[in-house]
């Protein structure tokens, strides 16, 4: 069951649901009322938010739907975050952390070492990423993902571009064995 806004389905799924890692390549997506405005006037961006799974990423999300009659919890990014982190430490999988500054990376470094002594963390920072995207960058970012071979790929490029490049690269995600992509907008946090 999913609660729509704007023709995006937000998912009333519980937390417990979400908070495993799936059998099968997922997208998560962490909705905010800026994500509906990007999915009315973007093409790519809409195809992205209607193959993956969508979680209410801010409060008023949430209220939106419950005045549909719809009850969805409120996942932030900046929470679930440490959870799949756990989950990823407990099974000593390996992440791809996609994007953001070479400052903001190192100091995830530090913490998500100390935190997560278990995940097998790979950092990377492309660069200054636009949209379209050129062949060579995805070019680049295959390579990386198929050297890699991330369980989980949580991606901090900005909305709608770190969504678009998750939903263009699913093919080689899933073939590289990953089971949650994800546009993770606050690697600061």
């Amino acid at each position: 069951m999913s609660c729509g806004l704007c023709g995006i389905p937000i998912t009333e799924k519980k937390r417990s649901e979400i908070l495993r890692i799936p059998e099968k390549y997922t997208q998560l997506n962490t909705v905010n009322l800026e994500f509906l405005y990007w999915a009315e006037r973007m093409k790519d961006f809409r195809e992205a938010l209607l193959s993956g799974l969508n979680v209410a990423d801010e409060r008023w999300v949430q209220l939106l739907c419950r005045l549909r009659g719809k009850t969805v919890e409120h996942l932030p990014g900046s929470g679930i975050i440490h959870d799949f982190l756990s989950l990823a430490n407990e099974e000593g999988l390996t992440v791809l952390f996609y994007g953001s500054t070479d400052d903001v990376l190192s100091k995830m470094r530090e913490k998500i070492s100390a935190l997560y002594p278990n995940v097998q963390a790979v950092y990377h920072n492309p660069g200054v990423v636009t949209y379209p995207f050129s062949d060579d960058f995805l070019k680049r970012t295959t390579s990386l993902i198929r050297k890699t071979s991330p369980h989980l790929f949580f991606v901090a490029l900005g909305p709608p571009l770190q969504e678009i490049l998750i939903y263009r690269l699913r093919n080689v995600l899933e073939d590289a064995g990953t089971s949650y992509p994800w546009a993770w907008a606050e690697p600061s946090r």
